[in-house]
């Protein structure tokens, strides 16, 4: 009998050249954004000492990421999809270059850096969303669970090793090498992808706009399964807003900048490890109810720091292991 392989299979980088450009310009992306994500909120905590400050910029990135999600799958369902992904990433980087040298100044503007967050948040996450959505047609649907999966271990991955290259950066060239290498790794993203085909979308009847958003909407609350596992992830993210405390609590711990990155990388790096295990899931649920367990850790480990978490996201947890062994 063939045993399975919990192994993840990486075949398709190999026979689909056009989606192993957007695997290289994913990756690089992911790091763009990582570096983003550590030098943003150390800057403003040396400008400001505020940690109220900090956690203002990180809700208005993700905001506007938000934002960018919802804009950018309406607008990968109207329009041709690699001008629509070069035009985001050849945006992202202009932001990336702003923030490098408003650090480059004597005196950064702290507006400024709120400013092209929310400008780089938006941008990237409209072209992450066209990317997703060219998939189906670059690996075909037979491919769409093992393209996911890879997906998957390039997020985690570029989540783990950015925080690191970041603390580096910023232990021995400050801020500014943070955004110059996310503009510079951003730029090459869009060179990468100038080898796709083009994709057009796919033919569909057309409707406004905030219909397809409400119908998106719809099928979220309709689905059991889908809904459970977005509130599941809202809930964890939540649970994991205690990183914005980081630059604080590395002045008051005496920690390196590099140490900061090691901190950062420290909880994307068990979900890369987590990742790297692709086993389906049985007859019997026994890799969801895995899976479930896996993410009751994470959980409990975040409300082991943030009390305030825990009433909400304890709540969810059952019904994760429930929705895991019904579907």
């Amino acid at each position: 009998m063939n045993r399975q392989s919990w192994l993840l299979n990486l075949s398709l980088l190999k026979t689909h050249p056009a989606f192993r450009a957007v695997f290289i310009a994913r990756f690089i992306s992911i790091l763009s954004l990582g570096l983003l994500g550590v030098a943003i909120p150390v800057q403003i905590q040396m400008m400001t000492h505020s940690t109220w400050q900090v956690g203002l910029s990180v809700t208005l990135t993700g905001a506007s990421m938000f934002v960018g999600l919802m804009v950018g799958g309406v607008l990968a369902d109207r329009y041709e999809r690699k001008r629509l992904i070069l035009l985001a990433r050849g945006t992202c980087g202009v932001g990336f270059v702003g923030l490098c040298l408003n650090a480059l100044l004597p005196e950064p503007s702290l507006a400024a850096i709120y400013l092209l967050g929310i400008w780089d948040g938006f941008f990237a996450s409209l072209g992450v969303t066209a990317l997703l959505a060219a998939t189906p047609a670059l690996v075909g649907r037979e491919n769409l669970m093992q393209a996911g999966a890879i997906t998957m271990l390039t997020v985690r991955l570029g989540s783990v090793i950015s925080p690191m290259i970041g603390g580096l950066l910023l232990a021995t060239g400050g801020v500014a090498w943070n955004f110059g290498l996310a503009a510079a790794g951003t730029f090459i993203t869009t060179l990468t992808l100038l080898r796709l085909p083009q994709l057009p979308p796919p033919p569909q009847p057309r409707e406004h706009p905030l219909r397809s958003l409400l119908a998106g909407l719809t099928f979220l609350c309709r689905s059991p399964l889908i809904g459970g596992i977005a509130l599941l992830g809202g809930l964890l993210t939540m649970a994991s807003a205690v990183r914005v405390l980081y630059p604080a609590l590395a002045g008051s711990w005496q920690m390196s900048a590099g140490q900061i990155g090691l901190l950062y990388a420290a909880i994307p790096l068990g979900a890369a490890l987590g990742a790297l295990d692709q086993r389906p899931a049985g007859p019997d649920g026994a890799a969801g109810r895995a899976d479930a367990g896996d993410h009751g850790g994470i959980v409990c480990r975040h409300c082991a720091v943030q009390p305030d978490a825990a009433l909400g996201v304890g709540r969810a947890v059952p019904g994760a292991v429930w929705l895991a062994e019904r579907y």
